[in-house]
C-alpha cells in the first residue's frame, strides 16, 4: 500500500481527472494547470510529453500549449518530426533564439519561420543579409548543374570536365550517350522546371540538388530522378558525386 501526503493525494486525483482521448493524459487540462494555474507539476509532465511521446502528433499537440523557452528550443533543435519543429518554432518568443533558427538551421522551413516571427530590427537586417547571400549561392550552385547538364547534352567527356571536381568518376555523359542511342535526347527545358531553389540544400560549402533529369523521344518523356552533391573549391562549385551513379547500360526503352 501506497501512503501519500494530503498535497500528493489531491496532485494524484487532479492529473487522473485529466485521462482522455490523447492516451495517457489531458493535455488541454495539463496546458490549463501549467499555464492559467502555474503548477509546477503540470508543466513538467506537458514537457516531458512534448519531448518523449513516441507519437509525433501527441508531441505536437503539447509542444501547442508549451511556454518554456528552454523546452521549445530543445525541440525544434532536436526533434525528428518537421512538424512539431514547426509547432515549436510557433511559440518561441525569445528573439535571439529565433534569430539563431532563422539563421543556422538547416531546414528552409524552419529557418522561414523562425524569421516571421523575429521583431528586432538588428536581427531582422542580419537575416536578410544572409538570405541575400544564400540566394547567390543557391543560383551559382544551379547555373554550375545547368551547365553540366548542357555539356552532357553535347555527349562529349571533354565538355564536362571543367564541371566535375577532380577524381570523381560521375560523369552522366556515358549515360547520355545511352540514352542517346536508345533514342533518347535531353530536354533541357523539362528538367529545368526541375532546378528550382526549394530542391537546393546548402550546407557551408557543400550542396545538394534533389532534381528530375528529364529525356523525350517523340512526345514521350523520360524522368530520372537524381542527387547531385556539389562542393566549392577554388570560388567554383564542382560536382563530387551523383546518386544513382551513371548508367552506362542505357534505359533498356525505346520511345513510345
Amino acid at each position: 500500500m501506497t501512503i501519500l501526503t494530503k498535497t500528493a493525494l489531491v496532485l494524484t486525483a487532479s492529473l487522473i481527472g485529466a485521462v482522455s482521448a490523447y492516451g495517457k493524459t489531458n493535455i488541454p487540462d495539463l496546458a490549463r494547470q501549467c499555464n492559467s494555474l502555474g503548477k509546477a507539476g503540470a508543466c513538467r509532465e506537458l514537457v516531458k510529453i512534448a519531448t518523449t511521446n513516441k507519437d509525433p502528433n501527441i508531441r505536437q499537440q503539447a509542444t501547442e500549449q508549451l511556454n518554456d523557452q528552454a523546452a521549445l528550443a530543445n525541440i525544434a533543435a532536436t526533434d525528428t518530426s518537421a512538424d512539431v519543429r514547426l509547432a515549436a518554432i510557433g511559440r518561441i518568443t525569445d528573439q535571439p533564439l529565433l534569430g539563431k533558427f532563422a539563421l543556422e538551421d538547416k531546414n528552409p522551413a524552419i529557418r522561414q519561420a523562425a524569421a516571421q516571427r523575429v521583431t528586432d530590427q538588428n536581427l531582422l537586417a542580419k537575416i536578410a543579409q544572409a538570405r541575400a547571400l544564400e540566394e547567390q549561392r543557391t543560383a551559382a550552385v544551379r547555373e554550375t548543374l545547368s551547365a553540366y547538364l548542357a555539356a552532357a547534352a553535347k555527349l562529349d567527356p571533354s565538355a564536362t570536365q571543367a564541371y566535375l571536381s577532380p577524381g570523381c568518376g560521375c560523369d552522366l555523359v556515358v549515360e547520355f550517350q545511352a540514352n542517346h542511342r536508345a533514342g533518347w535526347g535531353f530536354s533541357e527545358s523539362e528538367t529545368a522546371q526541375f532546378l528550382t531553389p526549394d530542391n537546393v540544400t546548402m550546407a557551408g560549402e557543400n550542396a545538394t540538388v534533389e532534381t528530375s533529369v528529364v529525356f523525350h523521344g517523340g512526345g514521350t518523356y523520360m524522368a530520372r530522378q537524381t542527387r547531385f552533391f556539389l562542393k566549392r573549391e577554388n570560388g567554383n562549385w564542382r560536382i563530387f558525386k551523383i546518386d544513382p551513379p551513371p548508367n552506362a547500360a542505357g534505359p533498356g526503352v525505346s520511345p513510345l
